[in-house]
């Protein structure tokens, strides 16, 4: 299949910010686009400018497409989170998209009191369905960049894992949060709980799902194992 993305009202072509796809092989495609008129939120963190409209495209096996196109207004998002900022000298994208169970998208996203001052910074889920739809969002915690990751439950039903540096004052440290999403879109935080480590981002620590309904947290040569508790009702 070729598929070509429109490029009026605009000289930027297309860019493929990230890709997913759910159990049976429909396809997440997130797109973004570069934006000429500056951004004043975007020139204070010295970052690129987008265009301020989330373009996904939900690509179904059998070839059909459902586009996307939700503008700024419409998600309440701040728009900073229209700017790939320089974080650790890599350009971060905000907005990053994960498939929840068919047919739910989970946005992670960025909000801000002042987007010149990183501190106040919060991180934010929303949950959108196959036509845009907004079904629920949710409140993770406090942002740091790069410093935050989640991971689905391989079964897609049981929701997904994140994990977070928390500072607070003088202090630091890492929170595991457990999250569900019910058929109709609703987000709910299950659990949460402290891990021994300051500081997950200077840790070779990736997260797996396993067949058995487990995440496992490998860091360096030790092994911690989270176990999913299926939630009744």
């Amino acid at each position: 299949m070729i598929r070509k993305e429109s490029t009026s009202n605009t000289s930027f072509p297309p860019i493929v910010a990230d890709i997913r796809h759910y159990d049976d092989e429909t396809i997440l495609v997130q797109i973004i686009r570069r934006n000429s008129t500056p951004s004043a939120d975007c020139s204070k963190v010295n970052g690129v400018n987008l265009e301020q409209i989330l373009r996904i495209r939900v690509i179904h096996p059998n070839a059909t497409v459902n586009e996307i196109n939700l503008d700024l207004n419409y998600l309440n998002i701040d728009p900073i989170n229209y700017c790939l900022y320089n974080d650790n000298f890599t350009h971060f994208n905000p907005i990053r998209i994960y498939p929840l169970q068919k047919p739910f998208i989970l946005l992670n996203y960025i909000n801000t009191t002042n987007s010149s001052d990183p501190t106040t910074y919060d991180e934010w889920g929303e949950v959108i369905d196959w036509n845009g739809i907004i079904k629920s969002k949710i409140f993770f915690g406090p942002s740091y960049g790069t410093m935050s990751a989640i991971q689905l439950n391989i079964d897609k039903t049981l929701g997904f894992l994140r994990i977070a540096t928390v500072k607070k004052d003088y202090l630091m440290w890492t929170e595991w949060q457990q999250y569900s999403v019910d058929t109709s879109g609703k987000l709910s935080n299950l659990t949460s709980a402290k891990l021994t480590l300051r500081d997950f981002s200077n840790y070779s620590m990736p997260i797996i799902s396993t067949v058995m309904q487990y995440f496992i947290l490998i860091i360096r040569m030790t092994m911690i194992a989270i176990c999913y508790f299926r939630v009744a009702g």
